[in-house]
């Protein structure tokens, strides 16, 4: 099995914090970084750099704006010790959990081996989740990455895009087509090609893999010409483009009404975008905050990627035909919305409350039209009516089951699909094994856990038996 392969199958456990009374040097074309080494409990040693830059701060002039290239900083030095600003989510309750948040959020972190030979090591870049309007690399901090993955020889990098309205604003035009957290992404990678070797990593072996939205992302970053080039293989855990949550025309609307919200000149695309520039960064977080961050409907969030003929030229299907044929690792899990239900539901749900969720969540008659009577009627059939129990726990589980394969498991086998029928070679991985740790003791269902604990270093590292290691 693949070295970057087993690192994916991992959990991860704590690591002792950082001495970080001596500095480590690396040296970049654009200046030199200084960050710390990082040792865990049985010795082994990485150096950790957070905080570097990839893009110009997306401020002022650069508001609203895709990513340019970052300017070299020396002959100053950056000091990357400690993880950037999280870019902002689209609620202040959200910014409440934040230890810190800035607009200025262009960063990424890269952990390497501390000892290593003079090959260059494979690279695994991270995407976080959050459905494009939450979500910071900072949740997965450094300790775990480096006791989990940069010990088996890996380069391991996490990075911050830009959410909601700052990354994903659109007029529907040129003037603002959207989709600018994408290009944030693709800039990164673009930017982590430079400077990787001066960190031991090779750029013609990175990995790109991510979580959820994440996972979305690297769909986007496999598909779009403006990246696909940038990445050899892709690992995908809990996400698809092609998920009702993760393309979203709804985007120029909601837009749009958010920019009348804000007393926008409305006359053409160039005077919102202009005043949206304008805006204070309080006066947008005090309208977003009349809506709830995620919506109720299988789109999920008013902001997200779009198909917009730019960082998507073409239609899905020509541009998976036409883009470059990569390894792919699908993961997914035995349940994955199961944490959609309220803990204080959970000792009380019942089919009642199993048939109006999905009269009100699934089958949204605004967005369906004629068509939702008919799948209401399926929907009931086939979730709710299959069977008949009094346990709060099997409509629970027929609720994650619905939402699991709405959201998670037929777009994610759409897209393998897809892949598959024109060649790409194409791996669906189901992850059904719970180890004690994972367990919340009180829930009564299994499996969605899972789906978040597999990426976000959770769980000790598990005992391996027979395991070959294969040269990457």
């Amino acid at each position: 099995m693949n070295t970057w392969v087993i690192a994916c199958f991992i959990v991860f456990s704590e690591g002792c914090r950082a001495n970080q009374e001596d500095g480590v040097v690396a040296s970049t074309k654009f200046g030199n970084v200084i960050g710390f080494t990082e040792k865990t409990e049985d010795g082994f040693e990485a150096d950790v750099f957070l905080g570097i830059p990839y893009a110009q701060p997306p401020i002022g002039e650069n508001r609203f704006e895709k990513p340019k290239p970052v300017n070299p900083w020396k002959p100053e030095t950056i000091v990357a010790k400690k993880l950037a600003p999280s870019c902002i989510p689209t609620s202040k309750f959200f910014l409440k959990q934040l230890a810190n948040y800035s607009e200025d959020c262009l960063f990424l972190n890269i952990m390497t081996p501390k000892k290593r030979s003079s090959e260059l090591l494979p690279v695994f870049v991270f995407i976080h989740g959050g459905a494009f309007v939450i979500g910071t690399p900072e949740i997965y901090g450094y300790d775990k990455p480096v006791d989990n993955f940069v010990r088996h020889e890996i380069v391991y990098v996490t990075l911050a895009y830009r959410l909601g309205p700052f990354g994903f604003f659109s007029t529907g035009d040129d003037t603002m087509p959207g989709n600018l957290g994408l290009w944030d992404q693709s800039q990164a990678l673009r930017f982590l090609h430079e400077i990787l070797p001066d960190f031991g990593g090779d750029p013609n072996r990175i990995t790109l893999s991510g979580h959820s939205a994440g996972s979305a992302s690297v769909s986007a970053h496999l598909f779009s010409p403006h990246s696909n080039q940038l990445f050899e293989r892709a690992s995908q855990f809990s996400g698809s483009l092609f998920a009702e949550w993760a393309i979203n025309e709804n985007v120029v609307e909601n837009s749009k009404n958010l920019a009348k919200e804000l007393k926008c000149e409305m006359s053409s695309s160039k005077s919102i975008h202009e005043c949206i520039k304008s805006k204070p960064l309080d006066a947008i977080l005090e309208i977003l905050d009349k809506q709830p961050p995620f919506l109720k409907s299988p789109r999920l969030t008013a902001f997200s990627p779009r198909f917009d003929r730019d960082f998507f030229p073409n239609q899905f299907d020509e541009l998976i035909r036409k883009a470059p044929k990569k390894a792919t690792l699908n993961f997914v899990t035995n349940l994955e919305s199961g944490g959609a239900v309220k803990k204080e539901m959970w000792k009380t749900y019942k089919k009642e409350d199993l048939i109006c969720y999905i009269r009100d969540y699934v089958s949204v008659e605004h967005e369906l039209g004629r068509r939702s009577s008919p799948l209401l009627i399926e929907l009931l059939d086939y979730y709710v009516n299959r069977d008949e129990k009094e346990e709060p726990s099997y409509y629970m589980t027929r609720q994650c089951e619905l939402l699991s394969d709405l959201q998670f498991n037929v777009p994610i086998l759409h897209e393998v699909e897809l892949k598959q029928e024109h060649g790409w070679d194409t791996y669906l991985v189901v992850m059904d094994y719970e180890s004690e740790p994972m367990r919340d003791k009180e829930s009564p269902i299994r499996g969605w856990q899972l789906a978040q604990n597999s990426v976000d270093f959770s769980d000790p590292p598990q005992q391996t038996f027979n395991q070959t290691k294969e040269k990457y």
